[in-house]
């Protein structure tokens, strides 16, 4: 379902528009409005969020399809505050760190001879 392009990705590629909207919202700290967002993107990859392109209906149609991607705040004012999600690769790296970590430290536990006699 993806388009792919010889040579690279293609500017309007979902996986892309991800990466691009994901990396903007981690680097801003407060988060981003929708509005400031879409500028935003605009600014970096020098062409408008291709939101009906992707197709969608609109900007919040779109951030809402990818919650791995964007938690959505909405404040007692109505006020929409767009956060960006550590992506699962960065989270599997992590996990992968952690549990070669645990299993050398198990794997020195287990190394001793089994107790059954603990088994009453």
């Amino acid at each position: 379902s993806h388009v792919y392009m010889m040579g690279g990705n293609k500017v309007g590629d979902m996986d892309t528009v991800k990466k691009t909207i994901r990396a903007l919202l981690i680097s801003a700290k407060n988060g981003l409005t929708p509005n400031q967002l879409a500028k935003d993107y605009e600014v970096i990859i020098g062409e408008p969020l291709p939101v009906k392109k992707l197709g969608y209906r609109s900007l919040m149609d779109l951030v809402y399809s990818i919650p791995d991607v964007i938690q959505v705040t909405i404040n007692a004012y109505g006020r929409i505050t767009l956060r960006g999600i550590a992506d699962t690769s960065s989270r599997h790296i992590a996990q992968l760190v952690s549990k070669q970590r645990s299993t050398k430290s198990y794997s020195r536990i287990k190394s001793h001879p089994s107790t059954p006699h603990l088994k009453s």
